[in-house]
Parts: C-alpha cells; structure tokens; sequence
C-alpha cells in the first residue's frame, strides 16, 4: 500500500511541475506518510515478517471474495393500501385482511350499545 502510495504521489508531482515545492499540501501529504509510516513500523516492528505476508494475504483474499460474491437482490415486499393509514407490509401483524380486522361489531351483529 505505501509503494502504491509514493507512486500516486509521484506521478502527482510529474504532472504538477518540475520538484515538490518546500510548501503546499503535497509536501505536508508526504511528511505526514512518512510519519505515519514510520510510527506504524514502530509498533508493529515485533512481528515476524511471514505473520504480517499471512495477514495481508488472507484479508486481501477476503476482500477479493467480497467483491466477486454474486447475491440476488432481496425482492420488495408486497404492500396492502388501507383506506386509513399508510401502506402496510403484508406480513404485518395489524394487515387489513387478518380475521380480527374483519370481526368488527358491525359484521358479527352483536350491539355495543349496552
């Protein structure tokens, strides 16, 4: 990742002009890589280089497997329009058409007047 880096940056520096300037947001980038950099060699400067070539092997495998994953896309759940409200999934547990919605007083004949 740093080699791809420096290399972005250089090819940055050859189509701005003709030598990094002393000054400026590319100068201050690559200070700040190389800070980083060094800080991160630092702390991680205990492991054995074989660990480190695993790791970056196994998650760029990860990635790689990631990205070349086909997947459906999940189809849209079917909604029901109610004459009161919003539109309703029709999986929902107050649907429209479920039979407690339908077992209203007025169906069944019993009087709540009472």
């Amino acid at each position: 990742m740093l080699l791809t880096v420096m290399a972005i940056l250089t090819y940055i520096q050859a189509a701005v002009g003709p030598g990094m300037t002393s000054g400026g947001w590319l100068a201050q980038f690559g200070a700040d890589l190389q800070h980083s950099v060094s800080v991160a060699t630092k702390a991680l400067g205990w492991l054995p280089g074989w660990a480190v070539a695993i790791a970056l092997v196994a998650s760029g495998g990860y990635f790689v497997w990631r990205a070349t994953r086909h997947t459906e896309p999940k189809p849209p759940e079917p909604t029901l329009a109610t004459p009161d409200g919003p539109a309703r999934s029709a999986d929902s547990e107050s649907s429209c058409c479920s039979d407690a919605a339908l077992e209203t007083p007025a169906r069944t004949g019993q009087d709540t007047t009472k």
